[in-house]
């Protein structure tokens, strides 16, 4: 059984956190930092309460839906470049002989 330890003993000052969008923000909107892993343990274990306001969760959903784009952004870009990259490699060097290939050619030679 988790012991509940007393608000003063952490050294805080009141049972209530409000949360900026920044504070998510800084973490990476990442749910397994240590910093908000440490307030998701405190506030299951009921040593403090969590408050988030509508403004600030529709804020947080903008923000992952930016950061969402920016991923997608970067990867077809990257994809891009790979297709690219491919497209050069592929006109610069022949293609390997397959064992068909070989086939077809000592067929045209006889």
């Amino acid at each position: 059984m988790t012991k509940i330890t007393e608000t003063s003993e952490l050294g805080l000052k009141t049972k209530h956190v409000f949360l900026d969008t920044d504070v998510y923000r800084r973490y990476g909107h990442n749910l397994g930092d240590k910093v908000l892993k440490t307030l998701l343990r405190l506030t299951q274990d009921h040593v403090c309460t969590l408050h988030i306001t509508d403004i600030t969760m529709s804020e947080i959903k903008r923000q992952l839906g930016e950061l969402a784009a920016e991923v997608a952004t970067a990867v077809n870009k990257g994809n891009k470049q790979l297709r690219n990259w491919r497209a050069v490699r592929n006109r610069t060097t022949p293609p390997p002989k397959t064992q068909h290939d070989r086939g077809r050619y000592a067929q045209c030679r006889s």
